[in-house]
């Protein structure tokens, strides 16, 4: 697939600007699951459902200490 050297350039300014900037882990998180399947987020995970295929939300907030 042929692109042009300008939307080339763009482009890969564009990737390199997201992957210098890395992933960073909120303080604050919202994260709904319906399934252990699917249990994790960041730093926040589901361990045990008491039933499943019932909605469960989490509104979570990191300490200062972690």
């Amino acid at each position: 697939m042929w692109t042009s050297p300008l939307v080339r350039q763009w482009s890969n300014a564009f990737l390199r600007m997201w992957r210098d900037k890395g992933q960073i882990s909120p303080d604050h998180i919202r994260f709904v699951t319906y399934t252990t399947k699917y249990n994790r987020d960041y730093w926040d995970s589901v361990d045990g459902l008491d039933n499943h295929c019932v909605r469960v939300d989490i509104d979570a907030m990191r300490s200062d200490g972690g």
